[in-house]
């Protein structure tokens, strides 16, 4: 959530009044072939959509309870990275942590190591080949060794300065990484570094509008990445041969887009403002550079989270307290109704996952949430699974190995699991 949303809803006492995590190095692009969680949304396309999860069901989902904590010095907004037995998440006393992913046989879990990005942690952590990556209000970009320095506190591999904070989460992908800023940039450095303690971009592109919390999704040779200028922006992830360099289309949406876009099937699908979830064709409109879309449909509230997708199935949270469901393929119309919503008890901000038939969400409620994917026969159905955390979600769950991580303002990361005997 951004920062001016989220001091208002704070303060106006909207929300109601703790946990733990843990990753390690595994390639984004190879999220699909190994389960885990290694970057935000779970792949590099942002689907949030873990195709390999077998554990859970929903037969069992409700039988889960909170395994263990992992508590942090600041609210935890920051979603999750799991990967190779650890489990990675910001915090807003300014640090990464590090935990281990399974636990360590107690209800509250001491990180493996910290690290200080010198501002708040609200970015969600990449892990890629042996280095994680996370962006803080401060401003830069870090990047920590993934297995940790031997040490309780480590120091950054290397580190780079945009103009502004950034709450946007960072995607790896053909050697790159790409991570938005509120400066209204989209930048790419080299995943490798550049030798040096501090590195500049290969290339940068610019919005029209701050990048306030929409993080890149990197599809077939195309980054996309909204903004508060009302657009979905599309950018080739090799650059141009130049330092800055231009969109390639933009979609235009009716409000300010905070929300991250997720790819599928030749679709890009991004939230707006004006409570309405867009589709836009993943190719954008050639020789046009701003392209309509092919569908939206409108919920009750504002959409800052990012919508998954699953199964031809698109999922949407919203600031009306309720999760959506769509086709994903449309409807033949310019505007669709819903499969099916569910209430989640206060307004969501938190961007729902999807595991084998589960979807899981937080609310600000303080409560994870799971539904039945395919919904239930009805217009309106129930939660499958609610559990209370000790204040408001605005983390998105991680799903991996049958755990689902979650962070809360309560300044805990939650792992939820399965009965042992299950």
């Amino acid at each position: 959530m951004s920062r001016r949303l989220r001091s208002f809803f704070l303060i106006a006492g909207a929300l109601a009044s703790c946990g733990a995590i843990v990753a390690t190095s595994v390639s984004p692009a190879q999220a699909a072939a190994t389960d885990a969680w290694p970057v935000f949304r779970g792949d590099n396309s942002h689907t949030g959509f873990d195709s390999n999860e077998t554990q859970i069901t929903p037969g069992n989902v409700g039988t889960m309870t909170i395994a263990w904590t992992a508590t942090t010095g600041g609210y935890v907004t920051s979603s999750p990275a799991v990967a190779d037995g650890v489990m990675y998440v910001g915090s807003s006393d300014g640090l990464l942590y590090a935990f281990p992913a399974n636990g360590c046989g107690a209800s509250t879990c001491a990180p493996l190591w910290t690290a200080d990005a010198h501002g708040i942690v609200s970015s969600s952590p990449a892990v890629d080949d042996g280095v994680v990556y996370v962006g803080s209000q401060d401003g830069h970009l870090y990047a920590f060794p993934a297995d940790g320095c031997g040490q309780a506190t480590c120091e950054p591999l290397w580190r780079a300065k945009t103009f502004d904070a950034i709450e946007s989460s960072p995607t790896v992908a053909g050697g790159l990484v790409f991570i938005g800023s509120g400066d209204g940039r989209l930048y790419a450095y080299d995943a490798a570094g550049c030798g040096a303690d501090r590195c500049l971009p290969v290339w940068s592109g610019s919005t029209y509008g701050n990048i306030e919390q929409s993080s890149p999704a990197v599809a077939d040779g195309t980054v996309f990445i909204g903004s508060f200028d009302s657009g979905l922006h599309a950018f080739s992830a090799s650059g141009c041969g130049k330092a800055h360099c231009d969109e390639v289309w933009r979609g235009r949406t009716g409000g300010f887009v905070q929300s991250s876009p997720a790819v599928a099937d030749g679709m890009v699908y991004v939230g707006s403002y004006d409570h309405r979830l867009y589709a836009f064709a993943e190719g954008g409109c050639a020789p046009k550079v701003v392209c309509r879309r092919q569908w939206s449909a409108s919920t009750g509230g504002i959409i800052t989270s990012s919508p998954a997708v699953a199964d031809g199935v698109v999922y949407a949270a919203s600031y009306d307290g309720r999760v959506y469901a769509y086709d994903a393929s449309g409807c033949g119309k310019l505007v669709c109704h819903e499969l099916w919503h569910a209430p989640a008890g206060a307004f969501v901000a938190s961007s729902p996952a999807v595991a084998n038939g589960v979807v899981f969400v937080g609310s600000t409620d303080g409560r994870i949430l799971a539904f039945p994917a395919e919904g239930c026969g009805a217009s309106r159905c129930t939660a499958l699974l609610k559990v209370r955390t000790g204040g408001p979600i605005f983390s998105s769950p991680a799903v991996a190995n049958g755990n689902v991580y979650v962070g809360s303002d309560d300044d805990n990361v939650y792992v939820l699991s399965l009965p042992s005997s299950s």
